[in-house]
C-alpha cells in the first residue's frame, strides 16, 4: 500500500474518532439546552444555545474534511487497481 493512501486512511480514521467525540458533546449540550428552557433561565439557555451551534459547526467542517479525504482515499485505490479491475 502507498505511503499517500496509508496516510489517508490514519486521516480519515483520526477524523472520525474527532466526529464520535463531538457527537457526544453535541447530544449532552442539547440536553443542557432542553434543560435550561424547561427552567426559563433564559441566560444560560442562550450560553448553552452559544456552544451547541459552535459544536456543530465544528462537526460541520471536520465532516467535510473527512470527506474530501475520503473521496482522496478512494482516488488512491482506484488509482493502485490494475487495470483488468
Amino acid at each position: 500500500m502507498n505511503e499517500k493512501l496509508k496516510i489517508a486512511q490514519a486521516t480519515v480514521s483520526s477524523l472520525d474518532f474527532h466526529l464520535q467525540g463531538l457527537e457526544k458533546s453535541i447530544k449532552s449540550q442539547k440536553a443542557s439546552v432542553d434543560q435550561y428552557l424547561e427552567k426559563r433561565d433564559f441566560y444560560w439557555l442562550e450560553v448553552a444555545s452559544k456552544k451547541l451551534a459552535d459544536y456543530c459547526q465544528e462537526y460541520q467542517e471536520i465532516k467535510k474534511k473527512q470527506d474530501a479525504m475520503q473521496e482522496l482515499m478512494d482516488f488512491l485505490i482506484f488509482k493502485e487497481m490494475p487495470e483488468e479491475c
